[in-house]
């Protein structure tokens, strides 16, 4: 019950941050050099902070990294949809979609540090660590092929 509410708490948290562009503004000015970098690290360690408590929580049908990392996505969307609605975002769809594939990242992370820590060696922990080192590095790819604009 205590990780469901942190979830819940945290999500409703994050939520509000995304549609503030004063807390981008404090946390990663736009002057800074690689701003963008830093936004979508935060971005990512937010999703894993809810996949972790999703995971924790032992919602009935959302157990395990991929229902955790679909979760996260879905939530990520309603993001998108929100700064496009109420912020009037400029993102470009290229861009919304990066985002919501860091919220299938970060959500699987979250997930899988959660597992890691209840049952460490459990035979599938090799095969989710491995399928979360290929989504990283698609990540990664998708970031500078999404952003390459950068300096």
């Amino acid at each position: 019950m205590v990780w469901r509410a942190f979830g819940l708490v945290s999500a409703v948290v994050f939520y509000a941050i995304s549609l503030s562009g004063s807390a981008y503004e404090l946390t990663s000015p736009v002057a800074l050099p690689y701003h963008e970098v830093l936004r979508k690290t935060y971005a990512v360690g937010a999703f894993a902070v809810l996949g972790f408590a999703l995971e924790r929580s032992r919602w009935p049908r959302l157990a395990g990294v991929t229902a955790a990392g679909i979760a996260i996505a879905i939530y990520s969307a309603a993001i998108e949809v929100g700064q496009t609605v109420f912020v009037h975002s400029t993102e470009t769809p290229a861009e919304h979609g990066f985002d919501v594939a860091s919220g299938l990242a970060g959500g699987a992370l979250g997930a899988f540090l959660a597992l890691l820590l209840s049952a460490p060696r459990a035979p599938a922990r090799r095969v989710e660590a491995a399928g979360i080192a290929i989504v990283f590095a698609l990540l990664v790819w998708g970031f500078f092929a999404t952003y390459a604009r950068l300096d």
